[in-house]
C-alpha cells in the first residue's frame, strides 16, 4: 500500500509557507537595505548600545560661524570607558573659597524653567534632560572655560542633576569640577545676587 501525500496548490500549509519565505526575505531585504545607508551616512548610526554618557562624550559639535569641532574622550586602556576625572563635592564655605580664588564658570543644572525664575549671576544653564542641545548651545563658553574650575549646582542637596552633568563634563575633559551641594536653596539662603 502506497500513501501519497498531494499539497494543494492552494492549501493552508502551502499558503503558511509561501508567507513565512516572503517575510523573511523581505525582513533580510531590508536589514540589507538599511545597514547600507546607514553606512553611507555621514555620521552612521551605532550599531551597538551606547550609554548617554558615552554618546555625549563622542558628541560632534559644530558651531555658528566656526568650523566643525570634534569633541573626542581618550580611551583608558584597560577599561571600556574612559578615565573621569573626580568630581569635588562641596559646602557653601568651601564654595566661596573657590568664589574668591579663582573665577569658576557656574552651571546651573537645573530645568530651563527653574534657571530662568533665577539663577546665579553668569551661570550657563545644562539640564540632563536636554544636555546634548544645552552643550551645543553653550559650546563657545564651555571651550572658553575647560581649564578653569566649574562649579555645577542644582536645586539642594538632595537634587542628584549637578553629579550627573558634573560628570557628562568630566567625559568632555574638564578637570577641574565641584559641585556645590547646597545648590540654589543654600545659594538663596545665604543671600547671594539673583539674575533673572
Amino acid at each position: 500500500m502506497e500513501i501519497t501525500i498531494k499539497l494543494d496548490d492552494n492549501g493552508p500549509a502551502l499558503r503558511l509557507w509561501r508567507m513565512a519565505k516572503f517575510a523573511f526575505t523581505l525582513l533580510a531585504f531590508s536589514v540589507l537595505i538599511g545597514t547600507t545607508l546607514n553606512h553611507l551616512r555621514e555620521h552612521p548610526l551605532e550599531v551597538r548600545y551606547v550609554p548617554k554618557a558615552e554618546r555625549n562624550a563622542a558628541l560632534t559639535v559644530a558651531t555658528a560661524g566656526a568650523k566643525s569641532t570634534s569633541l573626542t574622550v581618550p580611551k583608558a586602556s584597560s577599561s571600556l570607558m574612559p578615565e573621569v576625572t573626580p568630581v569635588e563635592e562641596i559646602d557653601f564655605a568651601r564654595f566661596e573659597e573657590v568664589l574668591k580664588t579663582s573665577s569658576p564658570l557656574l552651571v546651573d543644572a537645573r530645568s530651563g524653567e527653574a534657571f530662568a525664575s533665577g539663577h546665579a549671576p553668569q551661570s550657563l544653564n545644562l539640564n540632563m534632560n536636554s544636555f546634548d542641545k544645552d552643550f551645543l548651545r553653550e559650546q563657545p563658553r564651555l571651550q572658553q572655560a575647560r581649564g578653569s574650575d566649574v562649579v555645577v549646582y542644582c536645586s539642594g542637596e538632595t537634587c542628584g542633576a549637578s553629579i550627573m552633568v558634573a560628570r557628562s563634563l568630566a567625559l568632555f575633559g574638564f578637570h577641574k569640577l565641584y559641585v556645590f551641594k547646597g545648590g540654589w536653596n543654600d545659594w538663596i539662603k545665604h543671600d547671594m545676587p539673583v539674575t533673572r
